[in-house]
């Protein structure tokens, strides 16, 4: 008895065991079912997007052809009033010679060119004894096109004919708005062959920019979703459908279909059969175990997969240059870090040419990456975009197993600091040469200077011993002994300016600075009528650390360009003032950043001139830019103040209005050495 019930329990446990075992191969096969399903649906989405992507290269390859010919100057002569037979003959051969030009893409069908009352100018058919549905496509983009307003969106035909022809039609206004127009249709065979056999099994059509269906003749527009219509794209629909739509590229035509993702029945024949093959099988255990073997290795695959995916994104993140990843079909499948902020968010999935939109140059990057995918070749250049920021930019095409690319790279630089201090390296280069220059300049004009001098001392002497000491003659070699001199300390000065001193870092009153640029600026006959006011009363002493004459020749700079400015008439004020921490920035526009203590001196030159133009403001600091007639001034001056200021840690305040005169500020730090501004004195 007892043996008998260890047998049935036996029984009943294998049976428990069998049927546990069959409704896990029942779930499994279910899903296996899902998951056959779901890849089908994958596979006939991929085939309609690339459908549609053919399609719409088709429609651009129209669309730039068409332009070119529309743009042309041939045309822009034959519609233009009053031209000449001459003009005009010269004008149609060049016509003749653009629509061969045209017309040798084997995908042109057929082009007609037209004035708005229907003259004929122009034409080419590639079938000229079967006109067919290409002729009628090309009628019809005519007539709709004259009745259409300018600057509309071409207009897109789709005809069948018993010959099996269909073509894009697409219309151009010449120029936009003269009133006439070119037609140029394509030969769309295949590309309309590659919707029907993506769609095969459903409803299909191809629909122009505002929904209504152009292809095939007299299809029904199939039931899609509005947002799916808007965002384009495929989504599974129950039971067994698929409803999708893509744009076929900027066309303005898009793709829509209602198709079955499988068949259903098919898949539910092998699940039945397998299980009438698994119930009858000897070892379940086996089977199970290699099931569960299998989805092991999948789910490890997986997690590598994600793995890999996350390490490279990482990758790509840490990288401080814009990295975008564009696929065969020029969308944008990787962005890193750095192209989200520069481009924005949600730049992956998106076509390429909207992602270069942003950045202002479509156009030649489209073309860029376009070649690396034709050529399978890397490609390197520069570009400057709208807000004058340079990028070095470099294509690598992702090549596939027969060598083929199959996308593009693309990593791009920002050199715009680069390309900045490579033009500054240029021009310190022009601002040492032209202070060896000066330099030499003084030196040889010190020579004939002393020879000058020395004759009147001989001369004078002379003088004394004939004429006697009161004769009337020493009083004019006096005056030439004394202009000798007053030469020879300008050239001193020179020499003082120019840039090959060694710069020297130690307090000084700045002062003397001051009084050495007006010793200069005195003598110059500029200042003849010029009403020169100084300020300079300051106690104690304003002292700076720096190089005194570097600071002299920034006021004489300030000074020299003040009295341009003035024109030999107005008022000229110099003064040298102290600020503390509390005391307000100086007025206008700063240029720098001042550094050092909280105490500054302040060097003042204000003129009542005729001001700065407020669009020349910002560049009045840059080498050799000035507003001066040729011969005049270099651009120089205020280029070389800047950096000696800045040497100085000081900053430069520009006030200024047109018509009222300038206002320059030179903000330098104090030196440590000097004490806090004593009570009751005045700055």
């Amino acid at each position: 008895m007892s043996g008998r019930l260890g047998v049935l329990g036996l029984v009943a446990l294998g049976a428990f065991a069998l049927l546990a075992w069959v409704a896990a191969v029942t779930a499994h096969l279910e899903k296996r079912q899902a998951v056959r399903l779901e890849a089908e649906r994958d596979r006939r989405a991929r085939r309609l997007e690339e459908a549609a992507t053919g399609l719409g290269r088709l429609a651009e390859r129209a669309r730039a052809l068409g332009r070119g010919l529309a743009d042309g100057a041939p045309l822009r002569v034959l519609l233009e009033e009053g031209a000449g037979p001459a003009r005009r003959a010269g004008a149609f051969a060049e016509l003749d010679r653009e629509l061969a030009r045209v017309a040798a893409d084997p995908a042109v069908a057929a082009i007609a060119v037209e004035t708005a009352a229907g003259e004929p100018l122009a034409g080419y058919d590639a079938r000229p004894g079967r006109a067919g549905s290409l002729r009628r496509a090309v009628a019809a983009v005519q007539a709709g096109a004259r009745s259409h307003q300018p600057g509309a969106t071409p207009l897109a035909v789709e005809a069948d004919a018993a010959g099996g022809e269909a073509a894009l039609a697409f219309a151009f206004d010449v120029p936009a708005g003269a009133g006439a127009v070119v037609v140029l249709a394509v030969d769309a065979r295949d590309a309309l062959r590659a919707c029907a056999e993506a769609a095969a099994g459903g409803a299909w059509a191809i629909v122009d920019g505002e929904g209504r269906a152009l292809a095939p003749t007299g299809a029904a527009l199939p039931e899609v979703p509005g947002d799916l219509v808007a965002r384009g794209g495929a989504r599974a629909a129950p039971p067994d459908a698929i409803v999708a739509a893509y744009r076929a590229g900027s066309s303005g035509l898009a793709l829509r279909a209602r198709l079955p993702a499988g068949s259903a029945e098919e898949v539910a024949r092998e699940v039945r059969e397998s299980l009438a093959l698994l119930g009858a099988a000897l070892v379940p255990v086996a089977l199970l175990g290699l099931g569960a073997l299998r989805l092991t290795l999948v789910q490890r695959t997986l997690r590598e997969s994600e793995r890999h995916e996350r390490f490279l994104q990482a990758v790509f993140d840490a990288l401080g240059d814009v990295l975008l990843v564009v696929d065969a079909e020029l969308r944008v499948s990787h962005a890193n870090r750095a192209a989200s902020q520069r481009l924005g968010p949600g730049a992956v999935g998106l076509p390429y040419d909207a992602v270069a939109e942003r950045r202002g140059a479509v156009g030649p990057q489209l073309e860029a990456v376009v070649d690396v995918l034709r050529e399978g070749a890397p490609r390197r250049g520069e570009r400057v975009e709208r807000d004058a920021t340079v990028w070095q930019v470099a294509h690598f095409p992702i090549l596939g197993p027969d060598g083929a690319a199959q996308g593009v790279v693309e990593v791009a630089r920002d050199v715009t600091a680069t390309r900045r201090l490579e033009q500054q390296l240029v021009q310190s280069e022009k601002l040492s040469m032209l202070g060896e220059m000066a330099a030499g300049i003084a030196h040889e004009i010190n020579n004939p200077v002393g020879v000058v001098s020395m004759y009147a001392q001989l001369l004078g002497e002379e003088l004394r011993e004939s004429l006697g000491p009161e004769a009337a003659a020493l009083e004019q070699v006096k005056t030439i002994e004394e202009h000798a001199a007053t030469v020879a300390e300008i050239v001193r000065n020179l020499l003082q300016f120019s840039r090959k001193s060694e710069g020297r870092r130690q307090a000084f009153d700045v002062r003397r600075a001051v009084e050495r640029a007006l010793a200069i600026v005195e003598h110059q006959r500029m200042l003849r009528d010029v009403a020169l006011e100084r300020h300079l009363e300051v106690e104690p002493p304003p002292e700076v650390v720096g190089d005194e004459g570097q600071l002299a020749q920034v006021v004489l700079n300030l000074l020299v360009n003040a009295c341009h400015a003035l024109d030999g008439q107005g008022r000229l004020e110099v003064a040298v003032t102290r600020a503390g921490p509390d005391d307000p920035p100086p007025p206008g526009r700063v240029f720098g950043e001042p550094r050092g203590g909280a105490r500054r001196i302040r060097i003042t030159v204000r003129d009542t001139g005729k001001g700065i133009d407020p669009a020349h403001l910002d560049r009045i600091f840059e080498p050799f830019f000035t507003t001066k007639e040729v011969g005049v001034g270099t651009g120089l001056g205020l280029s070389v103040s800047f950096g000696i200021i800045r040497d100085h840690e000081g900053c430069i305040a520009v006030d200024t209005a047109v018509g009222r005169g300038t206002t320059f500020t030179l903000d330098l730090p104090a030196s440590p050495g000097e004490g806090p501004r004593p009570a009751g004195v005045s700055a």
